[in-house]
Parts: structure tokens; C-alpha cells; sequence
């Protein structure tokens, strides 16, 4: 039944080893991945001296100051100071 229901024996095989091996989550685990060097403390401080400073500032500006992505500026923005897009400004 679930190799028709999901058309893939070979994750259908998989699952059964899985649980035959007393495995309950057959999900993908999780990866730990790259780990994303351009969000340190000091670069968190570094951006919060910069918004703080000017707060029409882009994150293409502080990425290009900073010299880390705009992707982990956003990130530092939005996760570690919990900033967010407000007009024209960055408010806390």
C-alpha cells in the first residue's frame, strides 16, 4: 500500500529498515550545515552602531560597510535585534 500511495519503493524500503531498526521520526534529520560566520557579536554591534547612526540606511549599504551579505544582514536585522521595515526606517 504505501508504495503505491507514495510511488517510491526505495524510500518505502528505507522506511521500513527505519522502523524495523526501532526508529519512530522518518523525516529527514536535521544538518548542522554551514555554519554562518557573518553573524558574530561583533558584526551584531557593528550593525546596530550603523542603524543607530543613520536610520535610513539600506542593507545593501551596511552589507557593502560591513563586508558580509545582504542575506545576513537581513538576518542580523530581523533575528538578533528583532528589527523590522518600517517606511523608510529600521525601528526596533
Amino acid at each position: 500500500m504505501l508504495t503505491v500511495a507514495y510511488a517510491d519503493r526505495s524510500n518505502v524500503y528505507r522506511w521500513d529498515k527505519m522502523f524495523s531498526e526501532g526508529q519512530e521520526y522518518v523525516n529527514n534529520k536535521k544538518c548542522t550545515g554551514r555554519s554562518n560566520a557573518s553573524t558574530t557579536d561583533e558584526n551584531i554591534d557593528e550593525v546596530k552602531k550603523i542603524i543607530l547612526a543613520n536610520r535610513r540606511i539600506t542593507v545593501r549599504e551596511v552589507g557593502e560597510d560591513l563586508n558580509i551579505s545582504i542575506g545576513s544582514c537581513h538576518l542580523i536585522f530581523t533575528n538578533d535585534l528583532g528589527m523590522r521595515r518600517f517606511a523608510p526606517k529600521f525601528v526596533p
